[in-house]
Parts: structure tokens; C-alpha cells; sequence
């Protein structure tokens, strides 16, 4: 068991002697000798962790780096915040009182170059810390905020997706959907389709919870989201299960254009994108009063016509083993360029398996063969080659005897 996670009684009580040297501190920080009152208190510090006593210790701790913001002293509030964490049998109780009130001070603090680095000693002390991941989290959303002030959205959602706050078990659930929902907006602003399929079961976690499905309007926003996710979503294994789930959820005949849109994707069927986006785009953008669709944005419905592109080459490489290249592409509804530069990425990702004669202008498509058939193809043209070479040994002996005989 770690240090930091075992259980320790205390033996002396310090909370007089705290009581009586911290104003004595603070005096002397008042009178430019802060290094002196900080090591009065780190002496304290150490007596206080020994004794066992954490409440004490708890107060030391957050009266040293008070006196260090209070003084504007950033170098010393950042080695003794560095240095507090790592101390040996330090106390979890001390650790996240010290964090909470460095906490306090980042909003305090107007330059921006002192609160981005008091941000980071935060991150970097509090990494790892299940008892201090609320503060890390709520830090990390103040950075994001600052880099996106900044126009570099892909730093603000970088740092912020290192957050899986859906696994925090003492953040309360309205501050957890928050910080999911800022993921998804910056994840969506910063182009990144790539993990939509994520932002579509952190919104399904949504719907799923009790008091959602108890509110009509909630459900039915929740449910709405996941379809779009899902359908702007790369196709895998992990998206065609999901799909697959969720259009056997009932209340999804509530949601008529919503349920259609998803089995035009379930379907092993060519879509015409111009007759899609024609009967689906007023359906799935957001109302007046409503939350905002991703499909308000004219570049996702780009997103969605690559999806329909990529649905058609998996439905032509189901029924077709030979294709011409231009009537691959009329089916497509692109020129022969474009549709062979689709068909190259999703060859590339292994949805498909084809080869192009650029010669001929055929496409070749053919089932991808796991290892195990592989294997069992080479065992059996290995026994039809040793039965052949058994039956020419045995013609060959045959000749030989009637050769002798004659």
C-alpha cells in the first residue's frame, strides 16, 4: 500500500500551536520576511505530518502558498507547491486543501504568462491523483479556455480530451455533462471527425441516465444528437454495433426522420446524396428554441455526403467483383478521379479490399481473407500437391514394372 493511502492516527493535536503561528506568520510575510515565516511553517509542516495530525497540517499547507500569492512571490509558490506533493507520507486531505486554494488564485490572476504557469504545476502535480482529479479537471478546462481565447482551438481541444471525466466518481453529474459537451463543440470546431464516434456515445451515456429519460424533451435531444454522431461517424466494427443497437430502441419511432436517416446507413442499398440531403436537411438542423445540430453547419453536411460515398463503395464491393472505373464512378455520382481516390482510402483503412487496372479500368474487388483461411488454403493446395506427386510416383513404378517384364 502507497504511503500517501494508509490510514494513520494521530498522536499529538497541533491545531493551538497552528492557530497561535500562523497569525505570527503572516505578520512576518507582511514585514518582507516570507522566507523566514515559511520556514517556521515548514517546520510545523513536519511535525504536524509526523504526529498525524491531517487537519493541522491541512492549514499549514494552504497558509504556505497563501503567503507566497499574497506577497506575489510566483517562484516560491511553485517549488513549495512542487515540493508539498511529493513529500514523504504526505496527506491527501493536506494535498487537495493546498490544490483547492492554488485553485482560487488561477481566476485571481490577471498575467496571463504567471496563471499559465501556475496552471501547468497544478497539471502536473495533480496527474495521476484520483483524490484531486475534480481540480485537474477543472484547471485544464480554464487552460483550454485561455488557448482558445488565443485562436488555437487544437491545443484547447487537445487538452481537454486528455479528460475522461465520464469515469470521475465524485463529480456531480451536471458538471460532467458540461465538460462532455465542451469536448464535443471544440472537437467539432477543430474539424476532428475522427472522434465523433466518441462524441456520439458520450451523448448516448446521456440519454441513457434516469433523469433524462424522464424528461421527454431531454431524451429526444439526447437521442437526436447520437443519431447525427453516429451517422457523421467513421465506419468500424465499434460504429456498425452501435447503429445496430440503437435502431432497435423504440423511442426512436418517435423521432420518424431521425429513424430513417439511420437505415438508409443499415441498408445495403446505393444512396443518392442529392435526394438525402434534399428530404433530410430542413428535418435534422436544429429549431428556433432548439440546441444547436451539428448539422447546422454546411461543412458536416460535406462530412455526411463523404459517409454516403463511403456506404455506396461498401455496398458495390458487396455485389461486384469486376467494375469498370467509369461506371464505378457514375454510381458514385463522382468523376473517375475522385471516386478512385475514395476508393484508395477506404482500401487504405482495410473496409474494402480491391485492386485497380489502371490499363483496362477495371476494379477488382475481393473478400479480405482472415489468417485461419489463409492457413487452411495453403493446407489444402499443399495435399493436392503431395497427392499428385504421389500418383506420378506411382505411375512412375508402374512403368518400371512393366518395363522389366518385357
Amino acid at each position: 500500500m502507497a504511503e500517501e493511502d494508509r490510514m494513520v492516527k494521530m498522536e499529538v493535536d497541533y491545531s493551538d500551536t497552528v492557530a497561535k503561528l500562523i497569525p505570527e506568520c503572516e505578520t512576518l510575510a507582511a514585514d518582507n520576511k516570507l522566507n523566514e515565516a515559511i520556514d517556521k511553517l515548514l517546520v510545523l509542516e513536519k511535525q504536524t505530518r509526523g504526529a498525524g495530525d491531517a487537519i493541522s497540517s491541512s492549514k499549514v499547507l494552504v497558509c504556505i502558498v497563501s503567503l507566497c500569492y499574497k506577497v506575489q512571490d510566483w517562484t516560491l509558490l511553485k517549488e513549495h507547491v512542487t515540493t508539498l506533493c511529493k513529500k514523504r507520507g504526505h496527506f491527501k486531505l493536506a494535498v487537495t486543501k493546498m490544490v483547492q486554494r492554488c485553485c482560487e488564485m488561477v481566476p485571481e490572476i490577471e498575467d496571463k504568462e504567471r496563471k499559465m504557469d501556475l496552471i501547468e504545476i497544478l497539471r502536473t502535480v495533480t496527474e495521476g491523483k484520483i483524490y484531486v482529479e475534480n481540480e485537474r479537471a477543472r484547471v485544464t478546462r480554464t487552460l483550454a479556455a485561455i488557448y482558445e481565447k488565443d485562436d488555437e482551438r487544437e491545443k484547447a481541444a487537445k487538452v481537454l480530451q486528455e479528460l475522461q471525466v465520464e469515469t470521475f466518481g465524485t463529480m456531480e453529474k451536471k458538471e460532467k455533462v458540461e465538460f462532455i459537451l465542451e469536448q464535443m463543440r471544440l472537437c467539432f470546431e477543430t474539424k476532428d471527425y475522427i472522434r465523433t464516434q466518441i462524441i456520439s456515445k458520450n451523448y448516448h451515456e446521456i440519454y441513457d441516465t434516469s433523469s433524462v429519460k424522464q424528461d421527454e424533451q431531454k431524451w429526444k435531444e439526447a437521442l437526436q444528437r447520437v443519431v447525427l454522431y453516429l451517422i457523421l461517424s467513421e465506419y468500424d466494427n465499434e460504429q456498425s454495433d452501435m447503429l445496430a443497437r440503437i435502431k432497435t430502441d423504440t423511442n426512436l419511432s418517435k423521432l420518424p426522420y431521425y429513424q430513417n436517416v439511420l437505415m438508409c446507413f443499415d441498408t445495403a442499398e446505393l444512396l443518392n446524396w442529392s435526394i438525402l440531403k434534399k428530404v433530410y436537411s430542413q428535418h435534422l438542423k436544429s429549431g428556433p428554441g432548439e440546441p444547436a445540430s451539428p448539422l447546422d453547419k454546411e461543412e458536416n453536411w460535406d462530412v455526411l455526403q463523404m459517409r454516403v460515398v463511403e456506404h455506396n463503395i461498401r455496398v458495390l464491393a458487396k455485389y461486384y467483383t469486376r467494375i469498370s472505373v467509369q461506371h464505378f464512378a457514375d454510381l458514385l455520382h463522382l468523376d473517375s478521379k475522385e471516386a478512385e481516390k475514395r476508393l484508395c482510402e477506404q482500401v487504405v483503412k482495410g473496409t474494402v479490399t480491391a485492386k485497380i487496372d489502371r490499363l483496362d479500368g477495371i476494379i477488382c474487388f475481393t473478400k479480405q481473407k482472415d489468417t485461419e483461411q489463409i492457413l487452411n488454403a495453403w493446407s489444402g493446395n499443399l495435399n493436392s500437391v503431395m497427392d499428385l506427386i504421389g500418383n506420378v510416383n506411382h505411375l512412375i513404378t508402374k512403368e518400371r514394372m512393366v518395363h522389366q517384364v518385357s
